[in-house]
């Protein structure tokens, strides 16, 4: 295959599918596609590791999955020890969470624009449901980021996979 040619899957563990099954295993078969999915990552340390892998390949096609450990990890920092200590981790790692939603926004764009600009075919993926409870504080955060991406995706004409839409419906079948 020539480089031009992969498909670039970026994303947190939803992405790596550690836990649980890895949307990438739809895709086209294995010989086009890469899982870059790092189970904790959030959009500053996913942002790194697109920009990075941009700058030694000439891929043209990405999927990129973002903004759930955003959300997560500010939560599970206070949780209990063991996730503080956690969490802590994948902060040295590079995984630091966005302050805010207006945080997130500027950085979502900034690294859309980037891609673009190195004329770079994305498809995004929203932040899915964190928990079966639609109605949770951080569900409503994750809508808050959701309508980012949406507009996001708008703005530059980019396909968005509604993940987030379609476990809400499954939800509320089985509420």
């Amino acid at each position: 295959m020539t480089g031009g040619s992969m498909i670039h899957c970026f994303g947190d563990s939803i992405t790596k599918g550690s836990p649980g099954v890895s949307y990438v295993q739809y895709l086209d078969d294995e010989q086009h596609h890469v899982n870059h999915g790092l189970g904790g990552d959030t959009l500053i340390g996913i942002s790194k590791r697109v920009l990075d892998h941009m700058s030694h390949h000439d891929d043209a096609h990405y999927v990129l999955q973002m903004g759930t450990n955003d959300l997560l990890l500010p939560f599970l920092l206070d949780y209990s020890k063991s996730w503080r200590l956690y969490v802590q981790r994948l902060h040295r790692r590079g995984s630091i969470p966005c302050k805010d939603v207006d945080d997130f926004e500027h950085r979502y764009h900034d690294l859309l624009q980037k891609l673009i600009a190195s004329d770079k075919k994305l498809i995004l993926i929203n932040i899915p449901c964190i928990g079966e409870d639609i109605d949770s504080p951080l569900n409503h955060k994750a809508d808050q980021y959701n309508r980012v991406i949406q507009q996001a995706a708008n703005t530059y004409d980019i396909c968005l996979i509604d993940f987030n839409a379609s476990q809400k419906e499954v939800l509320k079948q089985h509420a």
